[in-house]
């Protein structure tokens, strides 16, 4: 195998193993799985702490605990969240004492897997003469419980990735498994009918820097490094924190340089491809 075919194929392989691996996991979110005390408990003393178990691991620093009254109005004295040395989905917190009455815990999570941040809110009562009789119900400012939904820019800058990653794999992958095979079968049709052989690869769909197919791989590149840039810039908002906090100490940021050394690799190869 040529050099530089050797060079397409691993350009290739860079690009879905590097930029794929850190696009997919789109769904994943750490949901509140259950707490202790439970949504909606009536406990007869006062508990001294909180725990929350998550479907994912959790970033810890970026997460928060708080505590409200049944006047929405929020209760100091709740101790910083820590992540259970034993389970790392689990999160625990100190609580003041507590008289009896209807209280309301709110949190805030940020995945640990791909950074996702969800939010809610939970009620428990303290003492069984303090239940309301038209039910329990979670007591926040402005009644914000849901879980945090995607916003416009962040869904601009996930799609910008996805067109990137599509312009740079159809790229790379166009001339040696499509156009190439399909060539190679015509030239063997015409050899065997004693007609000319075709041109194995037409000056239309070459990797040179007028082509095409380089204007294609190049803006892919552009838009991925594009893409990649905004999306830690959006992270970085969503989880209340500065840009150089959440580069060095989460898995978002480590996946961040991956995929920023994946790219600097392909540009690398993209320049080769005109040597």
């Amino acid at each position: 195998m040529r050099p530089k075919r050797i060079g397409q194929a691993l350009c290739l392989l860079l690009i879905i193993v590097g930029l794929a691996g850190s696009a997919l996991p789109a769904s994943a979110h750490a949901n509140l799985v259950r707490s202790e005390p439970p949504a909606s408990a009536v406990l007869d003393a006062a508990p001294t702490r909180v725990k929350l178990w998550f479907s994912e691991t959790p970033e810890v620093s970026f997460s928060r605990i708080q505590l409200f009254d049944k006047n929405a109005l929020e209760i100091g004295g709740v101790g910083a969240l820590h992540a259970d040395p034993s389970d790392n989905k689990l999160l625990t917190a100190s609580l003041p004492p507590l008289p009896h009455g209807i209280f309301t815990v709110s949190w805030k999570a940020v995945s640990a897997v791909d950074g996702h941040v969800t939010a809610g809110g939970f009620a428990f009562v303290i003492g069984k003469e303090m239940v309301p009789t038209g039910g329990i119900r979670a007591a926040l400012p402005g009644g914000a419980t849901s879980v945090s939904g995607p916003t416009l820019v962040g869904v601009s800058v996930r799609w910008l990735s996805y067109l990137s990653l599509a312009m740079l794999i159809g790229g790379f992958a166009f001339a040696p498994l499509v156009f190439q095979p399909a060539l190679n079968s015509v030239t063997k049709a015409r050899q065997g009918k004693g007609t000319p052989a075709v041109s194995p690869l037409p000056p239309g769909v070459s990797f040179s820097h007028d082509s095409g197919l380089f204007f294609a791989l190049f803006w892919g590149w552009v838009l991925a490094l594009c893409a990649a840039i905004a999306g830690a810039f959006v992270q970085a908002a969503t989880v209340g924190t500065d840009i150089g906090t959440l580069l060095t100490g989460t898995r978002f940021g480590l996946l961040f340089w991956l995929r920023i050394a994946v790219l600097v690799v392909i540009g690398g190869l993209l320049a080769y491809r005109q040597s």
